[in-house]
């Protein structure tokens, strides 16, 4: 079916600033744009639509040079469309 994926990523200071986040199915494929984290205390947040099937994976990826403590809070919401 399709879904669609919301997530929301916040930091404390300087700790996420230069990190990526992006939405990867089955652990290889990414799903929609890479977002950077360009400011400090500024969150990301992104919208994408994902084709899956029965089985299929998908992970919130964050890379990058992190902090320890870094990231305050993280959400993701999946909503089947079809």
């Amino acid at each position: 079916g399709t879904y669609q994926i919301t997530y929301n990523i916040s930091s404390a200071g300087l700790g996420l600033l230069g990190a990526s986040t992006s939405i990867v199915k089955n652990s290889t494929t990414p799903v929609g744009p890479n977002i950077q984290l360009v400011s400090a205390n500024v969150g990301a947040t992104n919208t994408v639509l994902v084709n899956a099937a029965a089985g299929d994976t998908v992970q919130l990826v964050i890379s990058g040079l992190l902090t320890i403590g870094a990231l305050n809070n993280a959400t993701i919401v999946i909503e089947q469309l079809a």
